[in-house]
């Protein structure tokens, strides 16, 4: 049935041609701006795929959905929330360039292309770097083999609710792909990169597609597989060229493409950056319908989907100067702080994970230092901790070079740990004393070079307040090289 389904769109989509107006731009793989060729949009001016030349299958003239049930709820007046202003205040321009100067480096990243596989690796080392549920999601369609990349936090309930912040890390030919789209993935992997520090009362994904540029291709697969396993995906945000800004005034707009039963995503947006206002200054810009991105592959599933569009449409996209020094990665980052707030309060009440790092991967080869931020809550202020380890493959009290042991870290067998030993100093790799908030910061330094027997092994770090060990963290794992 399913190859039913998309080989019947196919059909529609090449007997489907329609008369839209036409825009310049460089022709993909020239050098030279005089070089032109015309480019089709969608009917909202909004240029579509690089290889796209027709409508897609179910255009959104006859695409019928009912509106969700249960958007009234999320549309409603927003309070401020010092929790999320904080996730705000973490996502920096620093973050999001640092993802997309990696992206740009391998070149174009064009799909089944050894350079979109070496990107789309990329993307699975970061998100499994940030402790999350990370696999790859592959498809076939059209003579075209390849993989899209998704990271979950899971529910901290029972929830079924899913949401799912997703963008295209292929580029055309010839091309760099900085705005489009390493700027929608970039912002991706920031938003996982600060939410992997929390967990949320429903599921986020973070999904990135490739085959984009030859007509949706892997976000259709996916979509597809996601109706055919009942996922209840509540609402989707896709993030396609989000960083052209050549104007002050530019930086302070972003659009937003939805349909009928997709505004209430729009407007929750529009609120979100009314109540955030004073960190985001961004005004949504509702911008009507738009089969043009991977959006509408949801849609035509039949799930609530928008899509985030730069407001001013950059005019070397499908070109060798679609590059960073002809982008604004300011305006790259409040689209995704925007991007970021709307996920925080889509996806329920989150808490901050008592133990955070800030690197997830230990080099084997020399010292390093992992950043731990510490947070048992206000109950546990003032209060010592230990930091404690455990490694795979070993038994408990198993013996280690340097005489320390390790064992299976879990919040039970930690907890059984500390009542046992708790003046036995070999299992703490480092202590203190949290402040009044009950927070605290620390540095865990590695030796240089690892051990042979921790090289290639998993290590799991969690912390326990003393006095008596009734606070136990959630573990962070880090992957050694």
């Amino acid at each position: 049935m399913k190859r039913i389904t998309l080989v019947t769109g196919i059909f529609a989509m090449l007997l489907g041609l329609i008369l839209t107006p036409d825009i310049t731009a460089w022709a993909v793989g020239s050098d030279d701006p005089a070089a032109t060729v015309t480019r089709k949009v969608d009917a909202n001016g909004v240029p579509l795929p690089g290889a796209m030349v027709a409508q897609p299958p179910g255009t959104q003239t006859t695409l019928q959905r009912t509106p969700a049930v249960d958007a009234s709820p999320r549309t409603a007046s927003l309070s401020w929330n010092p929790a999320v202003a904080a996730l705000i205040d973490q996502l920096d321009e620093d973050l999001v360039l640092e993802y997309l100067e990696d992206l740009v480096d391998f070149g174009p990243r064009v799909t089944g292309t050894n350079a979109c596989s070496q990107a789309g690796q990329y993307i699975y080392d970061e998100f499994e770097k940030m402790g999350l549920d990370v696999r790859f999601h592959n498809w076939s369609s059209w003579g075209y083999n390849d993989r899209n990349v998704e990271a979950t936090i899971h529910a901290s309930g029972t929830s079924d609710e899913i949401y799912i912040v997703c963008a295209h890390y292929d580029s055309v030919p010839g091309s760099p792909g900085a705005d489009d789209n390493g700027s929608g993935s970039a912002l991706v992997l920031a938003l996982a990169h600060v939410l992997s520090h929390c967990t949320f009362d429903n599921t986020i994904r973070f999904v990135t597609f490739s085959g984009e540029e030859q007509g949706l291709l892997g976000s259709f697969e996916y979509a597809n597989d996601a109706r055919n396993a009942g996922d209840n995906i509540v609402a989707v945000l896709n993030a396609d060229m989000v960083g052209n800004a050549p104007t002050s005034n530019d930086e302070k707009k972003m659009k937003i493409y939805d349909d009928n039963s997709s505004t209430w995503i729009t407007n929750f947006t529009d609120n979100v950056a009314t109540t955030y206002m004073a960190q985001l200054d961004l005004d949504v810009i509702p911008s009507g319908q738009s089969w043009g991105s991977d959006h509408y592959a949801f849609q035509y599933y039949n799930f609530d989907a928008v899509f985030y569009h730069e407001y001013e449409f950059s005019n070397v996209y499908h070109s060798p100067q679609d590059t960073i020094q002809n982008m604004n990665p300011y305006y790259n980052m409040k689209c995704a702080r925007l991007t970021l707030a709307t996920l925080a309060e889509l996806a329920g009440n989150f808490e901050f994970m008592p133990l955070h790092a800030h690197d997830y991967t230990i080099d084997a080869m020399a010292a390093d230092s992992i950043g731990l931020a510490l947070d048992a809550g206000d109950s546990n202020g003032s209060r010592g901790y230990l930091l404690c380890m455990g490694m795979s493959g070993t038994s408990p009290g198993m013996p280690l070079p340097g005489g320390l042991a390790t064992l299976p870290l879990n919040q039970d067998s930690l907890t059984m740990f500390c009542y046992r030993n708790v003046n036995n100093s070999i299992f703490v790799n480092y202590s203190g004393t949290l402040d009044a908030y009950g927070t605290a910061s620390a540095q865990l330094v590695t030796p240089g070079p690892l051990p042979a027997v921790y090289v290639g092994k998993d290590i799991w770090f969690a912390f326990a307040c003393d006095n008596p060990w009734d606070f136990v963290s959630n573990p962070v794992l880090v992957k050694t090289r």
